[in-house]
C-alpha cells in the first residue's frame, strides 16, 4: 500500500460502535459538579435589562465601566430605584428595568465617594420612587466604606454579604478599591472570583463598577481584563461633552444581543438625570464623528483645498498611520460625504456645511431644548454623580 492509499484509508470515517459496557459512576467528590443534558439546572433569570435587552442575570456578576464623572453613579441609582419599584412602573430609570426586589434587600456599597455624595444617591433613589427621604424603604441598604484601608474595605464587604445573604441585588462602587494593585493578575483574579462565587452560592445579582483607563474605553489593568473575561454583562457609560448628554452603551452581553445606546441628560425640573428625547438627533451627530473630525483637522481653514498627495500626508500626520491606512481613511471620509472630490480641479475640499463651522467639531448643539418631566423640586444635587 503506497502513501496515498494509506492516507485515504486513514481519512475514511470510522463507523460508530456503541459500547454497551456500564459506565462507572463519577466519584462522590465530582458528582455534584457534573452537568448533563437532563440535569435539573434552572434557566437563566434576567434581573436587569437595559433598553429591553438582558444585562445581568441571577447568580452572576456584571460590570459597569466608565471614566470619572461619566454618569456611572446615576446608572447605579437607577438600577437600585427600579428594583424597589413594581414591575411595569412608569418612572424614568434611563431605560433600565430591574426585577422587583419584593422586600428583599437592595444593597449599594460605595468605596470611594464622601458620605455626603453617598447620601445624595439615597435621596435620588427616594425621589425616583416617589418617597420622602425619611420614608426610605427599609430594604434599601447603602454603606460607605471610604474611610477604611483597602483590606478593611474588603473585610467590610464580606461582612455585609454574610449579614444579607438573601439580598436581591448588590451594587459595588468601586471594585478597584478592594485590592492593592489593579495590574496584579493574581489579586485581580481572586477578587473577581470571590464575587463570582458569592453570586453563585447566594443566587444573587452583583454589579461591580470599574473605572476605565485614561484615553481608552478599556477597564483598568488586569482587573478590567478579568471583568471582560468573566462578566455576564459589561456596559460602559460615556459623557458626550459636545452633545451635552451621557450615553449607556453595551460592550459585552453574554446572555442577549447588544442594546441600542441610551442617551440621558440632567433635568433641572426633575433635579436628576432623565432619558434624553434627543436620542435620534444625538445619534445622528455622533455618527461618522471620527471621519468628520479628521476631515476638519485636515482642512483647518475650512475653505482650503488639497491635492491627493497633500491630503494623504495630512491624514498620516493626524492619525499617525502609513499610506494604506491613510487611503482607507480618505475612502471613509468620501463615503460619509465629509470630504468631497472636485473632478474638474482634481483636488479635495470640505462640503459647505463643514467649511462654515469653526474648529473644534460642533457635534450636537447643546442649546436645543431638553424634554421636561417635572416630578420633585429640590436643590441641584447632581455634582456628586
Amino acid at each position: 500500500m503506497n502513501y496515498l492509499e494509506k492516507f485515504a484509508a486513514y481519512a475514511q470515517p470510522r463507523p460508530f460502535k456503541p459500547n454497551n459496557e456500564p459506565v462507572s459512576a463519577p466519584s462522590s467528590a465530582l458528582a455534584s459538579d457534573e452537568v448533563r443534558a437532563d440535569s435539573q439546572v434552572p434557566d437563566l433569570v434576567t434581573v436587569i435589562s437595559i433598553n429591553k435587552e438582558t444585562f445581568a442575570v441571577r447568580g452572576d456578576i456584571s460590570f459597569t465601566s466608565g471614566k470619572p464623572k461619566a454618569g456611572k453613579s446615576a446608572v447605579s441609582v437607577c438600577m437600585a430605584a427600579s428594583a424597589l419599584l413594581p414591575a411595569g412602573h412608569p418612572a424614568d430609570t434611563l431605560q433600565i428595568r430591574v426585577m422587583p426586589a419584593n422586600g428583599l434587600p437592595v444593597m449599594i456599597i460605595d468605596t470611594e465617594q464622601p458620605k455626603a455624595n453617598t447620601k445624595k444617591m439615597a435621596r435620588y433613589i427616594c425621589r425616583i420612587i416617589g418617597v420622602a427621604p425619611y420614608d426610605q424603604p427599609e430594604n434599601l441598604h447603602i454603606f460607605n466604606f471610604r474611610s477604611y484601608t483597602k483590606a478593611e474595605k474588603l473585610l467590610r464587604v464580606k461582612e455585609a454579604f454574610a449579614a444579607y445573604p438573601n439580598a436581591h441585588l448588590w451594587i459595588i462602587d468601586g471594585l478597584a478599591d478592594l485590592i492593592d494593585d489593579v495590574n496584579g493578575a493574581t489579586e485581580s483574579g481572586k477578587i473577581v472570583d470571590w464575587f463570582m462565587i458569592q453570586a453563585s452560592l447566594l443566587n444573587t445579582t452583583i454589579v461591580l463598577v470599574v473605572h476605565e483607563n485614561p484615553g481608552s474605553d478599556k477597564m483598568r489593568g488586569h482587573l478590567g481584563s478579568e471583568a471582560e473575561r468573566k462578566g455576564g454583562g459589561v456596559i460602559t457609560v460615556v459623557k458626550d461633552k459636545e452633545g451635552g448628554c451621557h450615553i449607556i452603551k453595551s460592550k459585552i452581553l453574554r446572555n442577549g444581543p447588544d442594546f441600542e445606546p441610551v442617551y440621558f441628560s440632567w433635568s433641572e425640573g426633575r433635579q436628576f438625570f432623565e432619558t434624553d428625547g434627543r436620542a435620534a438627533l444625538i445619534a445622528s451627530a455622533e455618527k461618522n464623528k471620527k471621519e468628520r473630525d479628521l476631515a476638519r483637522q485636515c482642512f483647518p481653514a475650512g475653505t482650503d483645498s488639497l491635492s491627493y498627495g497633500q491630503l494623504i500626508k495630512r491624514i498620516k500626520d493626524c492619525m499617525n498611520v502609513q499610506d494604506t491606512a491613510a487611503g482607507n481613511w480618505l475612502k471613509k471620509m468620501l463615503a460619509c460625504c465629509v470630504v468631497i472630490k472636485r473632478d474638474a480641479e482634481q483636488d479635495y475640499t470640505l462640503p459647505e456645511p463643514l467649511a462654515q463651522c469653526p474648529l473644534p467639531s460642533p457635534g450636537f448643539q447643546g442649546e436645543m431644548p431638553l424634554p421636561h418631566t417635572p416630578t420633585f423640586s429640590s436643590t441641584s444635587l447632581h455634582e456628586g454623580l
